[in-house]
């Protein structure tokens, strides 16, 4: 039942706008209080932030000297995904992926990653990036928070399913959360082989049965007519 008292330090209590925690606390043998903050995208950072709390007691015997008490609370903040990501084939060579810009405007570009396939990532609470266990490959950057597109050519083969994600990126290098997936295929502008089977091996006489799949549109200023396989 001695006098107790709560008091705290860090960096939450600074940066406006500040957390709200009413100091010092006192109580009798106990002691309890709120700390509330809710942050914005001007505290989103690499490095999670810190807060300090102390208790500390008031002997009833001037002869015994106080009790003190430490705990350290990290804190980290992530940024939102961007939302709204499409991948749409452009033709048979190139993906144009969009987004929408990010609501953190000190962010200073995107983080772009592509995977074959899709792969039904689910963040957890405090992930960010694109992790790699989900196969996703970074692809490239995209400088400057207003650019919210980019065309992607880079060893794309046809009939591949190809899955984006897009983070946002800040200065000290903290990424956001990763968008949802957004895939497509390229359009199908060549035949797309499917089956190649030995069906006789012989000196002479061998063969093999070929099955393509036809191209769904054809490039006629690429490719003009007449066509034949």
């Amino acid at each position: 039942n001695d006098p107790i008292s709560l008091t705290a330090t860090g960096g939450p209590l600074q940066v406006p706008p500040k957390a709200q925690f009413s100091q010092p606390t006192n109580g009798l043998g106990s002691v309890q209080q709120v700390f509330s903050w809710t942050p914005d995208c001007i505290h989103v950072q690499s490095q999670p932030w810190f807060m300090y709390f102390k208790v500390e007691d008031n002997p009833a015997l001037p002869s015994e000297p106080p009790l003190v008490d430490y705990m350290a609370v990290e804190i980290t903040v992530i940024a939102p995904a961007p939302l709204n990501p499409q991948a749409i084939a452009t033709n048979g060579k190139a993906i144009a992926v969009s987004w929408d810009e990010t609501v953190c405007s000190n962010a200073i570009g995107y983080n772009v990653y592509r995977r074959d396939g899709f792969f039904g990532y689910m963040p957890d609470s405090c992930e960010t990036g694109v992790p790699a266990y989900t196969g996703y490959k970074y692809l490239t950057t995209v400088n400057g928070v207003q650019n919210t597109s980019l065309l992607d050519s880079l060893d794309l083969k046809h009939g591949t399913k190809y899955c984006y994600m897009i983070t946002a990126f800040f200065a000290d290098g903290a990424e956001s959360r990763a968008s949802e997936e957004a895939c497509t295929e390229l359009i199908k502008t060549v035949p797309l082989l499917t089956n190649v089977d030995v069906l006789s091996t012989d000196v002479t006489s061998g063969s093999i049965n070929v099955k393509w799949v036809a191209p769904k549109t054809i490039d006629s200023l690429s490719f003009p007519p007449p066509y034949k396989y």
